[in-house]
């Protein structure tokens, strides 16, 4: 006999058929045994069928089919480790899914479910089913906060037996389907700028997946702009020692924004820290408060930012729509000791050196006092010269025999200013020194004159001052083409002429009290250049079947530079092309001997004279034959 257990009891069982009735026969008796009970119309329920898993971290999701759910009473879950033949109960419910914690990542586990139904019998055990709960994770480019690309690398972290993946931009898969597990995998973003989420779910070999699925984010941003540049000068200048705030706003931290000045500082850093100015990190809005050092001047100067963000992006440089003025006084100049003017009794020429400030210049003034401290309020306006190239300036009207203290002053566009020095002229009363004598120029060479003339006799000689015109007519206004201080020293050698050009000299004879007297008046005319002299090419000697001798008179002209000698094939000779052969240095080399020809060919020749200024003059045309 046999027992079975059910509800607590056991029964006693001869014959038993699933789905038919019991017969139970007990020959010569008819009692049962005490403590037996004999079971009619019983039906064991069939087992469940389709059971599936899904697999996490630390975790295993059993489900199951049933195929009349209504007669379940609960389900019971078996389980064994490592191999399948031994399942051991682990666990009951009334649900068609069981989820277990209890499990280890990384060890492979069989699960088998039973039905019982409602009148307490239990079915047999399904087929079993493996899972293997291990850890899933992704990681985006490494992990990394941002990337400008939306192709994307994903490293992927899954147990060695799963085969596939599902990677997408939502949790529900859309569009998405499997493909086989790399540990590297490349991935595209969806478009636009912003926080990204990749999911990923896996599935192993026997069809058991992951859950849930795992995920991770990255911040995309493909590009960098500036929303705008802005200072707090109200277009309102600025001098050395003050602050310019400067601010660009780039909408995102973690980036490099600069400010340049156009004519003044470049690349000034910004600062989104709470640094420098900066009121508040990490805002995007990048500031500086900014130390104008002493050396900055400009004008009504634009502003142009520049961006580079945390990924790499550049924005296109912004422009401030305000303009930037930062003051400086302009660099004084430096006066010469003046010197007379006319006959030296009521005038004084000053002069003095070119101010460098070529961007706001606005004016010299020049001040005159009897006093020697002469400023722009104890002076006496002179003269205004809104040219920065004019160096020089005519004081007339003056007192003859009296000193006079001069200063000017530089006035930019701000109206800044800077004096110079102060100089002190004094006009003549007394008589001029007596004149020298000039000869007539020589032509020293194609570009030089010398002068010479009378020394100066007078006790109180100061200098010799030679003036040069291209009018006749030469005055002290004229130009002016040395001062010469030793009395001893009476030529002089001119350079810087224009050929066919006339020029006119005078020497002025100047003394310690600034007064002067000119010299008799002279002028030379600059000779043009010519072509050199042509030479006479003689006809070629034939050497042999491949070279022939050329040899020409020679050129004997002062400024002789080269023999260019040229061959062609055909008359005339081309003398577009590069000559066979520059002789240059020796005018007495006349000859050259031509090789490498080709038999019974017969070539045209010339020779050119070339001088130092570039002219050339060609000679006769020969022809010759190697034979």
């Amino acid at each position: 006999m046999k027992t079975i257990h059910i509800s607590g009891k056991e029964y006693w069982r001869k014959w038993l058929w699933f789905g038919v009735v019991a017969v139970i026969s007990m020959a010569g008796c008819d009692k049962k045994p005490v403590g037996v009970e004999i079971i009619q119309n019983v039906t064991f329920p069939n087992p469940p069928t389709y059971l599936r898993a899904v697999v996490g971290d630390g975790q295993v999701r059993i489900m199951w089919d049933v195929l009349q759910p209504d007669s379940v009473k609960m389900y019971y879950i078996y389980r064994s480790e490592s191999t399948p033949d031994k399942p051991v109960k682990l666990d009951s419910t009334t649900q068609r899914v069981y989820v277990d914690t209890l499990v280890q990542n990384g060890l492979t586990y069989y699960y088998q479910i039973s039905v019982v139904n409602q009148e307490g019998f239990e079915s047999v055990k399904s087929a079993p089913i493996s899972a293997q709960p291990s850890v899933f994770a992704i990681a985006i480019e490494n992990g990394a906060e941002f990337t400008s690309s939306r192709v994307v690398n994903i490293v992927v972290n899954a147990p060695s037996n799963a085969a596939l993946v599902m990677l997408g931009n939502d949790s529900l898969f859309t569009s998405s389907s499997w493909e086989a597990v790399n540990n590297r995998m490349s991935w595209t973003l969806t478009a636009g700028d912003g926080l990204k989420t990749v999911f990923a779910k896996f599935r192993f070999r026997n069809g058991v997946e992951s859950e849930p699925p795992v995920r991770d984010t990255i911040i995309l941003d493909t590009q960098a702009v500036i929303r705008s540049v802005r200072e707090n000068t109200n277009g309102q200048p600025k001098r050395a020692g003050e602050i310019i705030h400067f601010e660009v706003d780039a909408g995102e931290p973690d980036g490099i924004a600069t400010i340049s000045i156009i004519g003044g500082p470049q690349k000034l850093r910004l600062y989104d820290n709470g640094t420098n100015g900066d009121k508040t990190p990490q805002d995007g809005v990048y500031e500086l408060d900014y130390l104008i050092p002493d050396e900055i001047d400009v004008y009504k100067a634009g502003l142009v930012a520049s961006f580079l963000d945390r990924v790499g992006n550049r924005a296109n440089d912004a422009f401030a729509e305000t303009q930037i003025t930062i003051l400086k006084p302009p660099e004084p100049v430096t006066m010469f000791e003046p010197i007379l003017a006319a006959d030296g009794t009521t005038a004084l020429r000053l002069s003095w050196t070119l101010s460098p400030d070529r961007h706001d210049f606005a004016n010299y003034s020049i001040y005159k006092s009897k006093q020697p401290n002469v400023t722009d309020s104890t002076g006496t306006l002179v003269g205004i010269i809104n040219n920065r190239t004019t160096t020089d300036f005519v004081v007339q009207g003056l007192e003859p025999g009296t000193t006079y203290y001069f200063r000017v002053y530089v006035t930019d566009l701000t109206g800044l200013k800077s004096a110079s020095n102060i100089v002190v002229g004094t006009t003549t009363t007394d008589d001029p020194p007596r004149a020298v004598t000039v000869f007539e120029p020589l032509l020293a060479g194609k570009d030089n004159v010398q002068l010479t003339w009378t020394q100066s006799v007078d006790s109180d000689f100061s200098s010799y001052r030679v003036f040069r015109s291209t009018q006749p007519g030469v005055s002290l206004s004229s130009k002016l083409r040395s001062i010469i201080l030793r009395q001893t020293q009476t030529a002089f050698t001119d350079s810087g002429f224009v050929a066919g050009q006339t020029y006119y000299y005078r020497v002025f004879v100047f003394d310690i009290n600034g007064y002067s007297t000119g010299s008799n008046e002279v002028s030379i005319t600059i000779p043009q250049d010519t072509p050199p002299e042509a030479v006479e090419l003689a006809k070629p000697v034939v050497i042999d079947s491949t070279r022939l001798r050329l040899s020409w008179s020679q050129n004997n002209d002062d400024d002789f530079a080269y023999y260019a000698l040229y061959r062609s094939t055909s008359s005339p000779v081309d003398t577009t092309v590069a000559p066979v052969v520059i002789l240059s240095g020796d005018r007495r080399r006349t000859e050259y001997t031509d090789l490498s020809l080709t038999p019974r060919q017969t070539y045209y020749y010339r020779v050119f004279v070339v001088d130092k200024s570039g002219l050339r003059t060609g000679s006769n045309e020969v022809s010759g034959k190697p034979q």
